[in-house]
């Protein structure tokens, strides 16, 4: 799997959401090892970026928790 971009980053309420295109390659092999199927499938994930605030050592500190929500399947070719 490779991220090929994360676009549309916006701002919603006190986080941030964005869209993550990943491409997924695929192979199936026979019993004799050879390949018999093999596909790219884009995906496009919406992303959720939200601060976490904490207290580190006495001293205020964000983190940036990142969560996963509508995977959505744009497009499959086989190879």
């Amino acid at each position: 799997t490779q991220t090929f971009r994360i676009t549309k980053i916006y701002k919603v309420g006190d986080h941030y959401e964005a869209i993550a295109t990943i491409f997924q390659n695929f192979c199936g092999y026979g019993s004799d090892g050879r390949a018999r199927y093999c596909d790219t499938t884009r995906k496009n994930i919406k992303i959720y970026i939200i601060p976490e605030k904490t207290y580190e050592d006495g001293e205020l500190k964000t983190y940036w928790t990142v969560k996963f929500g509508d995977v959505d399947v744009a497009e499959t070719k086989g190879r």
